[in-house]
């Protein structure tokens, strides 16, 4: 039996979850086609993706065609849930990306893509809803072309596009005319039938594009519309034909995966979404010194008990509370690590009951377990409750979650933009041991400097271990991933080199916790000498509006401080495309939504942080002790005094 792992991605409201429906009907899997308005899908299981009518959670599900067992691994369409999609993309053989015909590529579509090439996984593109009225294919095709990509193989040919009366043919009953001129790009053999007009076998031509989309070298494009059942047939043959299946290999070797899901069930049991590479797991395993009590596999839209996970398989390890996203086992064969996003916005969190402070925290870290994007951070000095976020919708599922599975009412304040601060020049600074005041018996000296954007904390030693020793290094490099967290105007310090340029010890008396203790009070004093600016989040942003709103748009961007080019016409419509600062557009989508009627269409995604203007000064009240307030800080360590004030006052 082969085994394939396939993720299905798309923009939300595209149909990924109906496409889902339909190809677990059409393998036998369920005998029920459900319907995201009705709530009674198979991958939206938790009762607020069905209230809602969204996908929350990345969920897999598995069906069989032929002698292939396949894993589809249904993911949110929502830019705040992409970490759901970044952990899935770890484990895939091959991707099936959705594309609404109506609204075509758009910019968390471009997101997905992007993120499938970098990992070269074997994509399937799959228009959706032909049916619809105002579809033109010709204009779809010349934008997936320009926006998304030129190695898209259209293998399908469609009737009445537009039209509820719309269909598609078998896959490969596109113009086998056009079909070559297109492999002509990427085979000799190919070129030279096209200009000499020589017919090619069907067949092989078949053989041919098969092999280039299992390399990933070319994107088979199909159509359909799967609420009305129509290309369904033609998606699961592309599955079986274009999605290479893993490698077994050899099931004695030592077992090897990756983690790349965490749930807890009804029982607060801690459920480990593992794929394995090669090897076998079974029942009452050691895997990292902890015993596997269960293993629950995937079965034609079913999760059961079995003894075995198989090479090449997705399952769900019990009694693996040591595992965290993201953990690998054996010698797992990933792609590497990407990032698709970063939480651009801080809010306070905290429950109407304040003696349920407990049970939140308690709450937090379960969901910050199923989500390591989700941190939540508790102020030293009053204690309050921070969290990281991408978006309102997010803020809205994390506060229906708090209430309906544990219980918990909570309030928000207003969120705030994540800002980062950067050193502007050079900064030095060093404490001695034994020097007046100073109680740590640690000598430390920094350096720091800028870096390009995009660097984040770079941290060198130029003192060796020979003169100072790893453990009291160490005790340095711990301060200094404690410290950086709050820079001069209370965000974390990013695009720095921090050098250690100076280290002594007294071999008597002196700890690894005395350099760890002492680092955040020279590091604070180097940035101060260095100075900081302020860096704000960026978003790329596609804006698509009637023509008669056009003067408006680009009004609004430009006081927005937005960089776009040149409107595109599309039609009717226009589309604006460029970046545009965070801070100044988070609640822009319902203004498009509301001056246009509901016909204008505003996306974003992160792609990095730049300079803040001088005018934008953004402070934020420091949650930990001021390291700069050296007296206070002291203290402080020493146990003396609690945290009251975050006065920075230097003494």
């Amino acid at each position: 039996m082969k085994i394939k792992n396939i993720g299905i991605y798309a923009h939300v409201d595209a149909g990924k979850t109906t496409i889902t429906e339909h190809l677990l009907h059409r393998a036998g899997a369920i005998r029920h086609i459900g319907r995201v308005d009705h709530g009674d899908t198979q991958t939206d299981t938790m009762a607020l993706e069905r209230q809602r009518g969204i996908s929350i959670q990345a969920t897999p599900i598995s069906f069989m065609f032929e002698e292939t067992k396949v894993n589809l691994i249904d993911t949110p369409g929502h830019s705040d849930f992409i970490a759901e999609v970044e952990r899935s993309m770890q484990v895939l053989d091959g991707a099936i990306l959705v594309i609404s015909a109506k609204e075509g590529v758009q910019s968390h579509t471009n997101l997905l893509f992007e993120a499938l090439c970098s990992r070269q996984i074997p994509t399937i593109i799959f228009v959706n809803k032909i049916d619809r009225i105002g579809v033109d294919m010709d204009q779809l095709l010349d934008d997936i072309k320009k926006n998304l990509t030129p190695k898209g193989l259209p293998l399908t040919q469609v009737a009445h596009a537009g039209d509820r009366s719309c269909s598609v043919g078998d896959i490969f009953s596109a113009a086998s005319q056009k079909v070559l001129e297109f492999l002509a790009d990427y085979n000799e053999t190919y070129l030279e039938s096209y200009v000499d007009n020589v017919c090619v076998d069907i067949e092989t031509m078949k053989e041919t594009i098969i092999t280039l989309a299992h390399e990933g070298t070319i994107y088979p494009i199909l159509y359909g519309s799967a609420l009305h059942n129509i290309g369904m047939e033609g998606l699961i043959k592309a599955i079986d034909c274009f999605i290479p299946a893993y490698p077994t290999g050899n099931q004695q070797e030592e077992p090897s995966g990756l983690v790349f899901k965490i749930k807890r069930n009804t029982n607060n049991q801690k459920q480990v979404y593992v794929r394995l590479y090669q090897g076998e797991l079974h029942t009452r395993d050691y895997l990292k010194g902890h015993k596997v009590t269960q293993i629950e596999g995937l079965s034609s839209g079913k999760v059961i008990p079995v003894d075995t996970l198989t090479s090449g398989d997705i399952g769900i390890l019990y009694g693996m509370e040591h595992l965290q996203v993201g953990d690998s086992f054996g010698k797992a064969m990933t792609h590497g690590t990407i990032q698709l996003g970063t939480p651009t916005l801080k809010v306070q969190i905290k429950p109407v009951e304040d003696y349920k402070r407990k049970e939140l925290l308690d709450a937090l870290v379960f969901m910050s377990e199923e989500d390591p994007y989700l941190q939540y951070e508790i102020s030293d000095i009053e204690q309050d409750i921070y969290l990281n976020i991408f978006g309102d919708i997010q803020l809205e599922i994390i506060r229906d979650r708090l209430y309906q599975e544990y219980q918990l009412n909570v309030l928000f304040e207003e969120p705030m933009t994540i800002y980062k601060e950067t050193p502007v020049g050079i900064g030095e600074a060093v404490m001695y041991k034994y020097a007046k005041d100073h109680p740590f018996f640690a000598t430390v000296g920094l350096r720091v400097e800028p870096l390009e954007r995009g660097s984040g904390l770079v941290y060198h030693s130029e003192v060796t271990t020979g003169f100072l020793p790893r453990s009291f290094q160490n005790g340095i490099e711990d301060g200094i991933h404690h410290a950086f967290s709050q820079g001069l105007k209370g965000w974390a310090l990013t695009d720095i080199r921090i050098t250690l340029i100076k280290g002594e010890f007294c071999s008597v008396n002196s700890t690894p916790s005395d350099f760890r203790d002492v680092t955040p009070m020279v590091l604070l004093e180097a940035v101060h000498q260095a100075k900081t600016k302020l860096l704000w989040p960026i978003l790329a942003f596609k804006l698509k509006i009637p023509q008669a709103m056009l003067g408006k748009a680009m009004s609004d961007l430009i006081c927005k401080k937005a960089v776009f080019r040149q409107p595109e016409p599309m039609g009717p419509f226009y589309r604006i495309q460029g970046t545009i600062p965070a801070a100044l557009c988070r609640k822009y989508e319902l203004e498009v939504i509301s001056y246009t009627e509901g016909k204008g269409v505003w996306v974003t995604h992160f792609t990095g942080y730049d300079d803040a203007p001088k005018e934008v000064e953004c402070h934020r009240k420091k949650t930990k002790v001021d390291p700069l307030n050296k007296g206070q800080y002291i203290l402080y360590k020493r146990g003396v005094v609690k945290n009251k004030t975050t006065s920075s006052d230097r003494k």
